[in-house]
């Protein structure tokens, strides 16, 4: 999924996603019920966090709130199982004037859970707020008007052409809300336009949402969605908690990203009478982020050393080798994927180099690397460390909450930051974590987190945002990945994996269907489902 990565915390409420290494590596899907889905029941899931509220434009969202949203909302767009953009809710996006101006254009006769029409006025107030939000401002930064075009269309005019505008509607900037929440600006009783409706929300506790009987979709078959009566949403943030619940029947489904546990996963380990699906998107890469603009990584020489010194196949093994080793931020199954001359280990050019900075730094070599208060965060902080020592490079290791980690990565208060990043099927949904433009000074907030970049990046950045000929494109990203490998801004470790498990007699999350026919919405996506298609003959 292309997460609005928007939110600054985003890839920071639920730690990992990504897609799985190979084919033997799918899991089990829903296998259908001989006599088909079943109409009625309810169904327990377990996710990782819980948001500030229900407002697209305003509240955060991890992979948590995204799952119980994509009950709630409908997006405009969806990322299909062929890793192609798909209208959802839109109808269709129309470019005009060389991709500097979009006609969105939503489908007829949809109406939100309150009577309100899903129209071009509610597309261009939902747009309007995204632009003015704080969470959602730099992602919206090239729009310089939104406005009702038609009863059916929106038109968004920006100042640079951008070939790909559609994706970034696919994540969090993509759920519309009925203008009357927008107007109460009330994130505590979502209305959208979903397959369930709001019940009731206890925070930290459990959120309820009921079927909607007015949705407008149907499966392949004609048959009305949702198929289910009521999910029952429930935060746990603790992975074993979750699967606790699970096997003591208190849950039906939960989603994990916990590196040991979708390891053992992968390799077929799975709880009595459980199924597994294992997110097959472009996710989370888990990586260093170096500061450049303060301490002692705005040395290349120590930052490269640190590159040469990190063996990320031995941070693999320690997951039996579950993972994919990184690069860059995509996977070699990606068509973004180019050869980014990642270094390989060479211990002995990682000490030339320390004892070069040493020349102009006299002393021992320490830097302070934040990781988050989490198993995962510390095992392979841990493992860092000691790969580093070996080269004369002392880690210092910070364990921290969520919520001081992500000040210190927004605000630079950081010398070494570990964590996974950069999530998306399409590199220009990243475009204003990496762009030079949005580097804060010292002390102040910034996108780029690493506050690093060049002339020929940015320039790489602006061609690829404007160019539609993926051949091209390509080109232009690869720019970029070599850039970052030569000047090592992020030290790539490896792609991160979400995984569903669910009881074996649930069904359907994998067999949500496109709207218009032509194949399925992407199974997972960043640790997320559709639980439209859903059904269970439970008891």
């Amino acid at each position: 999924m292309i997460t609005v990565a928007t939110s600054v915390v985003l890839a920071l409420a639920a730690l990992g996603c990504s897609r799985a290494p190979d084919t033997a590596q799918q899991g089990s899907a829903s296998a259908p019920s001989p006599a088909g889905p079943k109409p009625g029941g309810s169904l327990v899931y377990g996710i990782g966090d819980e948001s500030t509220g229900w407002m697209p434009a305003t509240d955060r969202w991890g992979p948590g709130p995204i799952n119980v949203a994509r009950a709630l909302f409908d997006p405009l767009v969806v990322v299909g199982d062929d890793g192609q953009l798909h209208p959802w809710l839109a109808e269709s996006f129309t470019p005009q004037d060389g991709n500097k101006t979009w006609l969105i254009t939503v489908r007829k006769n949809i109406k939100f859970h309150n009577g309100e029409p899903v129209d071009g006025n509610a597309v261009v107030y939902n747009l309007q707020a995204f632009r003015t939000s704080a969470l959602s401002a730099f992602a919206f930064k090239p729009v310089t008007n939104i406005e009702k075009l038609d009863d059916y269309t929106a038109k968004v005019t920006l100042d640079q052409p951008w070939g790909n505008f559609p994706a970034l509607f696919t994540g969090q900037a993509g759920f519309i809300v009925a203008p009357e929440q927008l107007r109460t600006n009330n994130n505590e009783k979502p209305i959208g336009s979903g397959p369930f409706m709001f019940q009731s929300w206890k925070r930290d506790s459990e959120l309820v949402v009921a079927k909607n009987p007015d949705y407008w979709r149907t499966d392949p078959q004609g048959r009305k969605l949702p198929f289910l009566d009521q999910v029952k949403f429930r935060p746990t943030p603790d992975e074993s908690s979750r699967a606790a619940s699970l096997a003591a029947g208190d849950i039906d489904v939960y989603h994990t990203s916990s590196s040991k546990g979708v390891a053992r996963l992968v390799k077929g380990n799975l709880p009595e009478n459980t199924k597994a699906l294992f997110d097959e998107s472009q996710g989370d890469e888990l990586m260093v982020v170096l500061n450049t603009q303060t301490g002692p990584a705005t040395d290349l020489r120590l930052r490269k050393a640190m590159q040469y010194a990190t063996d990320r196949d031995a941070l693999v093994a320690q997951y039996d080798d579950a993972y994919e080793a990184a690069d860059g931020p995509f996977s070699t199954k990606s068509q973004w994927w180019s050869d980014s001359g990642q270094p390989k280990v060479d211990l002995d050019k990682a000490k030339e180099l320390v004892a070069e900075y040493q020349k102009d730094n006299p002393g021992p070599v320490r830097i302070t690397v934040a990781v988050t208060a989490s198993t995962d965060g510390l095992e392979a902080g841990q493992l860092l460390q000691s790969q580093w020592a070996a080269a004369g490079i002392q880690a210092d290791i910070q364990s921290q909450e969520v919520t001081k980690f992500s000040q210190s990565l927004v605000g630079g208060g950081f010398q070494a930051i570990l964590f996974p990043f950069m999530n998306g099927e399409d590199p220009d949904v990243n475009y204003h974590f990496w762009t030079g433009t949005n580097i804060g000074t010292e002390g102040s907030i910034s996108l780029n987190f690493p506050r690093w970049s060049n002339a020929e990046v940015d320039q790489a950045l602006n061609a690829g945002r404007a160019e539609t000929d993926p051949a091209k494109r390509k080109a232009d990203y690869a720019i970029v990945w070599k850039a970052w490998a030569e000047n090592a801004p992020y030290i790539f470790l490896y792609h991160t994996t979400w995984a569903i498990v669910y009881r074996d007699n649930v069904y359907g999350l994998d067999e949500v269907n496109l709207p218009d026919g032509q194949g399925k919405q992407q199974k997972i996506s960043w640790g997320t489902v559709n639980l439209s298609n859903t059904w269970t003959d439970k008891t």
